[in-house]
């Protein structure tokens, strides 16, 4: 029950940020992590395709593809559990599960790449690389079964000191807002 709250509590601060906050702030986070040694020694990238409450990750994902990174999205194919589906230039994508954009086409079937980095969203995260999800236990799931540099990016606004966490949860390897990195690990 305290996620429930404390996420609640967040989001009404989400809300009342500005479109502009938003803009610039996401601009600088993005430039933050495509700047870092994380993200330039990076072949195979796992990241988020943002909502209008997150911090955008568009051109995170052009830079990516740009610099002929494979860069894969989720696409949730069931209750707690996404896949990483390789996306380009050309992919579509259609509103999916929680109103996210997910690629229209996609196999289920193809094995898990080894990725070398994941950008992870959240409703909140503190310095200590503590994550506030969403609630569904998705990024939760993929990120126990797999070993990868884990970067969460968050509107510095949105920060909090007490992030509650159970042995479910996954620390993140970095925080990434527009003021500052806390490399966590």
């Amino acid at each position: 029950m305290e996620k429930k709250s404390l996420r609640k509590e967040i989001r009404a601060r989400a809300e009342l940020l500005s479109y502009e906050y938003k803009s610039c702030a996401s601009k600088e986070i993005q430039k933050r992590l495509i700047e870092s040694s994380a993200f330039k020694t990076a072949d195979k990238i796992f990241i988020y395709v943002a909502t209008e409450k997150e911090p955008d990750t568009s051109l995170i994902i052009s830079e990516a593809l740009k610099c002929g990174k494979k860069v894969f999205v989720p696409k949730c194919i069931d209750k707690g559990i996404m896949i990483p589906v390789k996306i380009d230039e050309e992919t579509k994508f259609s509103e999916g599960f929680m109103g996210i954009r997910e690629p229209l086409i996609y196999n289920k079937n193809l094995p898990v790449p080894d990725i070398d980095l994941a950008v992870i969203p959240c409703v909140s995260a503190n310095k200590n690389g503590n994550r506030l999800g969403h609630g569904g236990g998705f990024y939760d799931i993929f990120l126990s079964e797999n070993k990868m540099t884990k970067i969460c990016l968050c509107f510095n606004e949105l920060l909090h000191d007490d992030i509650p966490t159970d042995e479910k949860d996954i620390q993140m390897d970095t925080v990434i807002t527009e003021k500052e990195v806390f490399y966590c690990k």
